[in-house]
């Protein structure tokens, strides 16, 4: 993805945006914004307010949702918001005619998230989910890489630790991110999974799952086994991904100064160098916020956004048997 010199924003045009929900992710949104101009920070949340004006002194701030989408000179909403609020603040952005970037998921269920899409180009607006993973350096280097490793032969992803949520379940917090970037990687392959099964744990004190364990076989194009481990309660963040194949293995892990490590695929025990291929060092959440100003300046969607958060809803939708409460 094209890098962006900081001395060459004045060139573009800037557009005024609001960020809704200044909470731990919002915070970090507010410092990637990169060609974008800040104007508003909404949150019902008092505190968070008086901490958004500290950080952002020329920002304005105000608690009403009423108050962003009336402001004429906003053009762009961000919603980084509780899980449960998306779908209907997205909505009343959108038909406030502005564009809109939400945090996923970008709905509770398939839907809500068809509406929305529907919605976004009857008005003509730019509908972007924070997929931030498939607009790594990583995960885009291996997926145009893919055909270095031969046949597939299985995959295998764990993403433990992190925040225990209570507005949303495992899967649509963690899982999310490793079925977005299979679908990435494999367009239109969750359509076709076959076998899934899904086994879940939860700890006594948390409502819903605290650890989910999902296989499938997923068509690469052959049928692929695929296993998929997610915990909020591990001690430890573990962010990685193994990916075996007749010529070579590739051993993804995000929290690494070398995230991509090749391994030529052999049958001897004695283990060979890695290769760590050069990556472009640019942040995950800059580039995923400049597709969408992207989208905004040339009237044109991220390509493959609205099939990739599709697919990965309906795959969702499909192994739990209904929309999560």
């Amino acid at each position: 993805m094209r890098a962006i010199q900081l001395d060459c924003y004045a060139c573009f045009k800037m557009f005024q945006i609001a960020l809704i929900g200044y909470g731990y992710w919002g915070q970090k949104i507010a410092r990637h914004l990169g060609r974008f101009t800040l104007k508003t920070i909404c949150d019902t949340s008092l505190d968070r307010l008086q901490e958004a004006q500290r950080d952002f002194k020329d920002v304005q701030v105000t608690p009403s949702i009423a108050t962003v989408l009336g402001d004429p000179e906003i053009q762009a909403v961000l919603i980084i918001t509780p899980v449960n609020t998306h779908y209907a603040l997205a909505k009343q952005a959108l038909l406030a005619n502005k564009h809109v970037f939400v945090e996923k998921p970008l709905g509770a269920c398939l839907v809500q998230a068809q509406e929305l899409y529907t919605l976004a180009k009857q008005r003509q607006k730019i509908l972007h989910c924070d997929l931030t993973f498939i607009y790594s350096a990583p995960i885009r280097w291996i997926q145009e890489n893919l055909g270095m490793l031969g046949d597939v032969l299985s995959i295998t992803s764990r993403r433990l630790g992190g925040i225990c949520r209570e507005d949303t379940n495992i899967l649509y917090d963690l899982g999310l991110h490793d079925l977005s970037i299979l679908s990435f990687f494999y367009p239109n392959a969750l359509c076709a999974v076959t076998h899934p099964t899904l086994h879940q744990t939860s700890h006594p004190s948390h409502p819903t799952p605290t650890s989910t364990y999902l296989n499938f076989y997923l068509p690469t194009p052959k049928p692929t086994p695929v296993s998929i481990n997610l915990s909020w309660l591990s001690p430890f963040k573990v962010r990685d991904m193994l990916i075996m194949g007749t010529q070579n293995t590739l051993y993804y892990n995000d929290n690494a100064p070398n995230p991509i490590a090749l391994y030529p695929t052999t049958l001897t025990p004695q283990q060979p160098s890695p290769h760590h291929p050069p990556l472009n060092p640019s942040s995950a959440l800059s580039n995923c916020l400049e597709s969408f100003y992207e989208g905004i300046l040339n009237t044109t969607p991220c390509p493959q956004q609205e099939r990739i958060i599709l697919d990965a809803l309906g795959f969702l939708e499909e192994i739990e048997g209904a929309c999560p409460s």
